[in-house]
C-alpha cells in the first residue's frame, strides 16, 4: 500500500492550493520477464515493475512571465517487483522558477548528466552499461534554451559527508530538425578521488529512421557513481576503481503505431573485464499514453559466471 505521507501530500496539494494549476499524473509499466542465466540459480519467470510512478505537479504565475512550480513523484516499487504492503520510493521532490531567464530548480530531481547523455532508449527503462545516476538529492539545477542551443549547470550540496559540494555538472545541447548533439561533464568533489566523468551523445533524424550513438568515460579516480552494470553475472562491478569507457550505437524505425529499435553497447576497463549488450525491442503505440512492447537482451561478460538473456512482454499506460 502507499504510504500515508505521500497520499496526504497529494491530497493537500490538490484541494488546498488556491489559484494554482494542479496536475496529478501516473504511469503504470509492467512486464512479464523471463530471465535465463544458463541454468543459474537466479533464473526466473516473473512480473516486474518498469519504473511505474505516481505524482503531482503544481504551478502559479506570480509575476508577468515568471512562474513558480513544484513536483512530487513516488515510484510504486523500491525494487523490481510489486509486493503487497511494500513502501514507495521517492523519485522527485523539487520546487523552482521559470521564465525568459530559464528554469531554476531545487531538490531531489533528475540529474543533468542523465537528461543530456544517459536517458534510456527503451520502453522498459532498462538500458545497460551507462555511467552516472538517474536521480539525486540536494541538487540546484539551472537550464536555459536560446534558439537551437540549450545549456545547464548543476551543483550537488552536502549530504553529511564533510564536503560542502558533492559534485558540479555542466551540459550543453545543440538541436535542429535533422540532428542533435549533447555533451555533459560531471566533476566529483567527494573524498580523495575527485575525477571527472564525461559523456557525449548524438542523434540523427531521417523521417521514420532515428540514429544515435553515445560515449561515457570515467577515470580511475572517479567513484561518485559507478558504471551501470547489466543484470546478473555481469563483470561491470570488477571495473570499479579503474578507467571505464562505454560506447553504444542505436537505431529506430517507426511506421505509424509500429516501432522497432535496437542498441549495441560495450564496456571496457583496465582489467580487461569487458561486457557487451545487444538489445532489440518492438513497440506498438496504441496512442501517446499507451503502448505494448516485446524486448530481448543478451549480455556477454568476460569472466562472468553467467551470461544472461532477458526476454519480456510489457504494457505501459500513462494517465
Amino acid at each position: 500500500m502507499i504510504k500515508k505521507l505521500p497520499i496526504a501530500l497529494l491530497m493537500g496539494l490538490a484541494v488546498g492550493a488556491h489559484g494554482a494549476e494542479i496536475t496529478p499524473y501516473g504511469s503504470l509499466r509492467m512486464a512479464l520477464q523471463n530471465l535465463d542465466t544458463d541454468g543459474g540459480a537466479t533464473d526466473s519467470l516473473d512480473i516486474e515493475d518498469r519504473l511505474s510512478r505516481i505524482g503531482i505537479k503544481a504551478s502559479t504565475e506570480f509575476a508577468e512571465g515568471v512562474t513558480i512550480f513544484g513536483q512530487i513523484e513516488y515510484g510504486l516499487t523500491e525494487g523490481g517487483e510489486f509486493t503487497q504492503g511494500a513502501d514507495q520510493s521517492l523519485r522527485l521532490a523539487l520546487v523552482g522558477f521559470k521564465g525568459d531567464f530559464g528554469t531554476l530548480t531545487i531538490g531531489s530531481q533528475t540529474t543533468l548528466f542523465h537528461k543530456m547523455v544517459r536517458a534510456a532508449y527503451f520502453e522498459d527503462g532498462n538500458d545497460s552499461l551507462r555511467h552516472g545516476a538517474i536521480r539525486d538529492d540536494d541538487l540546484v539545477q539551472y537550464n536555459r534554451k536560446i534558439g537551437a542551443l540549450s545549456f545547464g549547470a548543476e551543483v550537488s550540496f552536502e549530504d553529511e559527508d564533510d564536503e560542502d559540494i558533492n559534485h558540479y555538472t555542466a551540459a550543453v545541447q545543440y538541436a535542429t530538425d535533422r540532428f542533435k548533439l549533447q555533451a555533459a561533464v560531471l566533476k566529483d568533489n567527494v573524498g580523495a578521488n575527485t575525477g571527472t566523468m564525461t559523456g557525449v551523445r548524438a542523434w540523427g533524424y531521417m523521417g521514420p529512421l532515428t540514429l544515435s550513438a553515445f560515449y561515457h568515460s570515467s577515470p580511475d579516480d572517479f567513484d561518485l557513481y559507478a558504471v551501470g552494470p547489466g543484470y546478473v553475472g555481469a563483470s561491470a562491478a570488477a571495473c570499479n576503481g579503474q578507467d571505464r569507457d562505454t560506447a553504444g550505437i542505436y537505431a529506430s524505425y517507426r511506421a505509424g503505431k509500429h516501432q522497432i529499435h535496437g542498441r549495441y553497447a560495450a564496456l571496457d576497463c583496465d582489467a580487461d573485464s569487458a561486457e557487451d549488450s545487444i538489445k532489440l525491442e518492438y513497440v506498438h503505440h496504441f496512442n501517446p499514453k499507451a503502448a505494448v512492447w516485446l524486448a530481448y537482451e543478451q549480455i556477454s561478460s568476460e569472466g562472468a559466471v553467467a551470461e544472461p538473456a532477458i526476454a519480456e512482454l510489457g504494457l505501459r499506460y500513462d494517465f
